[in-house]
């Protein structure tokens, strides 16, 4: 009945009554036994001759794994000595390199907080705005739209449009190395907006690329489908019933261009409006009264007479700029092709060991390579010669076993 109500008891019950034996049986040993108020606990000698009385196999496991980790702790102590020991040395052999200062009449210091940037920041970054501006000073526009765009502090030293700083630096880029930009910017537009809208490319409205064509009457650069879609022509303004009184087309911008009628035969020229612009001002002129719709129209003729006169010098502009190119690539290539033809005849004048011609003058010009050469307006420089020198002599060699 003893053993079953043991059985019976909670297992922390059991653990108590056990420790409470212990603690009577080891009650005449002070020496290995600490008294507290809680409990009594007993010796760790104690509890490893109980251990090794009752398994000596596990009795052997745990001393090799406690001499296991007393190995361990010995090899790390050893180890941090080491370190210890080597960065001691270490700063000493420093401390020695270090050049004695006070042996020196003068001293320099420098405030590397101050001089040096960081390791997070960027040298190129932490040039004073003075540099900046001398070195920007070099730059073509295309080169300051690029440098843009490389970081938000160049971008916002380049983009500022209150700065006079700013606009003047790309005042004096445009000047200096594009000469399609001759005249100033027109009437509430900044530098930079003027240099984007002619150098850069692709449409502003749909992102097409490959667009450079420029309406200056709109002031805007868009693809041709765009373009279709953007404007409207006189003739469907005056069909649209939405325009009952088209005279208000007088006081607005317009691109005009030469069409050409299949019924009649001919051409004629027709002008364009911005789509937003006529429907804005046909509102306006509605909500006017008739005394009031002819001063709106002086008003408007005034200012689109100065307007339209700026937009046919601008489109002067490109035309003569676009003329000034084709001749000067004219010219270009007349130089090439008379070098390519001196060169040529002296290729001709080779010969062999018998002193007879290697080449034939008709036969070489008549080689593909000669052809294509001919096309190119760059200058012909050594290095392109002895290249094309190579390939008219492999074409002339196939040529001639073919023949």
């Amino acid at each position: 009945m003893a053993i079953a109500n043991q059985r019976n008891k909670p297992r922390a019950a059991r653990q108590k009554s056990k420790l409470s034996k212990k603690s009577i049986v080891v009650a005449g040993e002070p020496q290995k036994v600490k008294n507290t108020s809680s409990s009594a606990t007993v010796d760790v000698k104690e509890e490893q001759k109980e251990s090794d009385s009752v398994d000596p196999s596990t009795n052997k496991r745990k001393k090799s794994n406690r001499k296991r980790d007393t190995k361990k702790r010995k090899i790390k102590v050893d180890s941090m000595i080491k370190e210890e020991s080597s960065a001691t040395s270490l700063n000493e052999s420093m401390d020695e390199q270090k050049p004695n200062i006070e042996n020196h009449d003068t001293t320099i210091i420098i405030d590397t907080e101050e001089t040096s940037p960081t390791n997070n920041e960027c040298i190129a970054t932490s040039i004073p705005p003075e540099l900046f501006i001398q070195i920007c000073r070099y730059l073509p526009p295309f080169a300051l739209l690029k440098l843009a765009r490389t970081c938000k502090l160049y971008y916002g030293w380049l983009s500022s449009k209150e700065s006079i700083t700013t606009q003047q630096i790309w005042t004096n880029s445009r000047l200096e190395f594009v000469r399609s930009l001759r005249l100033p910017p027109p009437e509430g537009m900044d530098e930079i907006a003027y240099v984007r809208l002619v150098l850069e490319r692709g449409c502003q409205l749909c992102g097409a690329k490959q667009v450079h064509k420029v309406y200056w009457a709109f002031r805007v650069r868009i693809c041709r489908k765009c373009y279709e879609a953007k404007t409207v022509s006189e003739y469907r303004v005056h069909e649209d019933p939405r325009f009952r009184s088209p005279k208000f087309l007088h006081g607005l911008p317009y691109f005009q261009t030469t069409l050409w009628s299949r019924s009649s035969r001919r051409s004629f020229n027709c002008k364009f409006y911005w789509l937003e612009d006529v429907e804005r001002a046909s509102e306006e002129f509605k909500a006017l009264s008739r005394n009031q719709q002819h001063e709106w129209m002086r008003e408007k003729m005034q200012h689109i007479t100065a307007y339209m006169q700026d937009v046919d010098a601008r489109e002067m502009a490109v035309q003569n700029e676009r003329k000034a190119r084709s001749a000067e690539k004219n010219h270009r290539l007349t130089l090439r092709r008379t070098e390519l033809e001196r060169r040529l005849r002296n290729m001709v004048q080779e010969t062999d060991e018998e002193n007879n011609p290697i080449y034939d003058l008709n036969r070489l010009r008549q080689c593909i390579s000669y052809q294509r050469a001919r096309g190119v307006s760059n200058e012909l420089s050594d290095r392109a010669w002895t290249l094309l020198h190579n390939k008219l002599v492999k074409e002339y060699s196939q040529t001639s076993t073919m023949q």
